[in-house]
């Protein structure tokens, strides 16, 4: 897991979708899924690759209200509990600009 550096506690961004780009300031959890779903690229990223307790999906809900577009895949799951699970993947492209973060 990539963690955002401990002095630079929010991060400014550009989100481009198939319209104009928007610009977003960004901290905690949704900076750090952002960073995560940035890096896994068309893998995109999944509960099962992280800790119990990890609330991906109200961190992309989160994420998407802001204007990020992130696709859902359902993946079938087995074991003691089959079902399905979900894999998420950043369909936008984000900029980052370092120039603009924010030390608090």
């Amino acid at each position: 897991m990539r963690k955002p550096s401990h002095k630079w506690a929010r991060k400014t961004c550009v989100v481009t979708n198939n319209e104009k780009p928007i610009i977003i300031s960004i901290s905690g959890r949704e900076l750090w899924m952002l960073l995560e779903l940035d890096a896994a690229g068309s893998t995109g990223c999944t509960a099962l690759q992280y800790a119990p307790g990890i609330r991906l999906a109200a961190y992309v809900y989160k994420l998407r209200k802001r204007g990020v577009e992130i696709a859902t895949y359902r993946e079938p799951n087995d074991g003691s509990f089959p079902g399905t699970h979900g894999r998420y993947v950043l369909m936008s492209q984000i900029a980052w600009n370092i120039d603009t973060e924010v030390r608090i």
